[in-house]
């Protein structure tokens, strides 16, 4: 998984701190962490290494983080760019990372109805996330294990499952994995671009934007 992960994981940056935040809460009852909104200039997001296709969009925004964040079309994208701006908490990226993996849920369980290790990869993800303890984690280990095992050779089935695995290991190992949740439920959708559309469109209706522009 750290392989697969290596290209969200560039700039590895620590879990932050509450001290530095804001919590609140979306009408869904998310907790969200975020910075006082931040301003991004174009030397901000130039430092943040962010992929060659993403700096192609960026730079048909004219770097405008408010118009980068209204209109980004990739949910993975959005996520790396709260995790590289400190601005969303490990609990919050967890919690998206089960909605990117339940999205896709029935394309493995389809196939494999009687196999529900992928759906308890995710029902235990959401626990720890509701409720953080040491128990939970563990547990969140052991589902996540057992979703990695039932990848298939079907490739749809492999990618819903994958999905659901990284959204438990989101909770405990790679702090990157829930954009890898969401590249692998968007590559196991029948239409690719509108299931990232609609990641992408589901942050921006539980967090707002934490960026301005100068």
């Amino acid at each position: 998984m750290e392989d697969v992960l290596t290209c969200y994981e560039t700039n590895q940056i620590p879990p932050p701190a509450d001290a530095d935040g804001v919590a609140g809460r979306t009408d869904a009852g998310w907790k969200i962490y975020q910075r006082q909104t931040m301003k991004l200039t174009k030397e901000n997001i130039l430092a943040l290494n962010p992929c060659h296709i993403g700096l192609v969009f960026a730079e048909s925004r004219n770097f405008d983080a408010v118009k980068i964040w209204n209109t980004c079309p990739r949910g993975d994208w959005m996520i790396w760019l709260l995790r590289q701006t400190q601005s969303i908490d490990r609990q919050t990226s967890v919690k998206l990372a089960c909605l990117w993996a339940e999205h896709v849920l029935s394309i493995y369980e389809s196939k494999y109805p009687d196999d529900k290790r992928p759906r308890l990869a995710i029902e235990a993800a959401k626990a720890w996330a509701d409720n953080p303890t040491d128990e939970k984690l563990a547990l969140v280990k052991l589902a996540a294990d057992e979703a990695w095992k039932a990848r298939r050779a079907d490739a749809a089935a492999a990618d819903a499952a994958a999905a659901a695995y990284a959204a438990a290991y989101a909770a405990y190992a790679a702090y990157a994995a829930a954009a890898f949740a969401a590249a692998a439920a968007a590559d196991v959708a029948a239409d690719v671009a509108a299931e990232r559309k609609w990641q992408a469109d589901k942050i921006r209706e539980l967090i707002p934007c934490p960026f301005e522009n100068l």
